[in-house]
């Protein structure tokens, strides 16, 4: 799970040198900045996800992942989490634009 963050983030980075370079040149540093200011609180919500789920199962993996008994809580807390983190990340209505 930790490396599909990190690839996830690389994302980020391309969608900065698209919008910086093909870009209305009157908007598009306020742009770029809009874009990297809604990716950055995503993907603290993403990263606050992958911690708890390493702090409460001990492992990022994905098969202990799949094996693990989460809590009503627990299940209600990740889904919060990692839906509005993906939801800011990737365009999706409400939470992209």
């Amino acid at each position: 799970m930790v490396i599909f963050f990190f690839v996830f983030e690389t994302t980020l980075v391309l969608m900065y040198f698209l919008l910086y370079y093909w870009g209305s040149k009157l908007y598009k540093i306020r742009s770029g900045f809009y874009l990297f200011m809604f990716t950055i609180f995503g993907s603290i919500l993403l990263i606050i996800g992958i911690i708890f789920l390493l702090l409460i199962t001990g492992s990022t993996n994905l098969i202990v992942l799949e094996n693990f008994h989460f809590s009503v809580n627990q299940q209600k807390l990740f889904a919060f989490v990692f839906t509005i983190g993906f939801g800011i990340k990737v365009p999706i209505f409400p939470f992209h634009g």
